[in-house]
């Protein structure tokens, strides 16, 4: 009888315990999710804060119905440090560099954006929402690469448009004049080729594309940015105005300081260059899904050209028109010798002119300018 007694006890007791465990349980669990709610709600409201971004303008700019707005990005920040050398932090210089351009833009009467201005972290998919959100004409995703290589670089979306093509071209052609170590040209698509794109490239509803400023591991490209910052990033807002001038010339103000600048023109209805670049790159950060904020990798493309045959040489070309008629005819004693024809013409450009009939002038060789006359 006391066996049978002592064995409910137990049981009883038993049921006690874990009846008591399961509410500590359920006890624990509701704080989880309570939590998680308040996090959630505070991330939405922070979210719904940082998508506004921050606006940069003058007061002269405040007064116009139909402003240029330029979204500046600097890539990376807060707990995505970007690229790193010897303590060098990508994320602190696309800061430095984004706030030079955000800075000379703003004094030439545009109205700049910029999705961050301190050390913050940003998902892509916040950044392209700031951007598109704020009405930008134009978006800037400001990095520094890493890796076997150097000199600058920008990507685009292997589907942009004319406009994006001109944008991209502009830029490296000024950022070439204000002097850099090397040219490695406009990029489409990805490293893997131009069957993907960066996401900053695909989701921003305006021309974009990612600047990628020297390489942080090499120290030339690192003393240029740091000795040439205001120079790059005059270079980069005069690009911005100098594209804006032929595809949005009714946002661009006369006299005010805009207009070609370092880029040159945005004459001519097509304008692009082939840009080819080798090495590699790891300038990488994610948004939280994997996503590429778009590196600099390279895989040797080539930027195809685009238009009618103009090409963006970043200035504009002055053309000369010669009246034939007023030239000298007299027929020089001078020449090559024997190696000239009856009429004392070089025989290397008689035999030039046999070979390719029609073809008048030739750009010879990767980013020159050299011209070749055939007569």
């Amino acid at each position: 009888m006391n066996v049978t007694k002592r064995q409910k006890r137990r049981i009883r007791n038993l049921v006690c315990i874990q009846y008591s465990i399961v509410k500590m349980l359920l006890v624990i669990a509701g704080f989880e999710l309570l939590g998680r709610g308040l996090s959630l709600m505070q991330g939405t409201q922070s979210a719904t804060q940082e998508i506004e971004g921050e606006v940069i303008w003058s007061e002269e700019t405040k007064t116009e119905e139909n402003p240029l707005i330029v979204c500046v990005d600097a890539g990376h920040g807060g707990k995505d440090n970007g690229s790193d050398y010897k303590g060098r932090y990508e994320k602190d210089d696309n800061l430095k560099l984004a706030q030079a351009v955000a800075a000379y833009l703003a004094d030439k009467n545009v109205k700049v954006v910029m999705t961050r201005s301190d050390d913050t972290f940003l998902r892509l998919s916040e950044r392209c929402g700031i951007a598109n959100q704020s009405g930008a004409d134009y978006m800037l995703s400001l990095h520094r690469n890493d890796g076997e290589g150097n000199g600058v670089e920008t990507w685009i979306s292997a589907s942009g448009s004319e406009e994006t093509d001109a944008l991209a071209n502009h830029i490296m052609e000024a950022l070439d004049t204000a002097g850099i170590q090397r040219n490695r040209g406009v990029k489409k698509g990805t490293q893997t080729g131009e069957s993907s794109n960066y996401y900053i490239n695909v989701h921003s509803d305006m021309p974009s594309c990612i600047v990628e400023m020297g390489f942080i591991n090499d120290a030339s490209d690192n003393q240029l940015f740091d000795e040439k910052l205001d120079a790059y990033a005059a270079a980069i807002g005069d690009a911005v105005l100098a594209t804006a001038e032929t595809y949005r010339a009714d946002k661009v103000t006369d006299g005010n300081g805009q207009g070609t600048g370092e880029a040159g023109s945005g004459t001519g209805d097509g304008q692009g260059t082939d840009g080819t670049g080798d090495g590699a790159g790891d300038d990488q950060g994610t948004d939280g899904t994997g996503n590429d904020t778009g590196d600099g990798q390279s895989a040797d493309q080539t930027g195809s050209s685009t238009g009618d045959g103009q090409s963006a040489a970043g200035g504009n070309a002055a053309v000369q028109t010669i009246a034939l008629d007023g030239l000298d005819t007299t027929v020089q004693s001078w020449g090559l010798g024997s190696h000239t024809d009856a009429d004392n013409r070089p025989n290397d450009a008689v035999s030039a002119q046999q070979k390719y009939g029609d073809y008048h002038a030739l750009f010879i060789g990767e980013n020159t300018k050299t011209i070749y006359l055939t007569f």
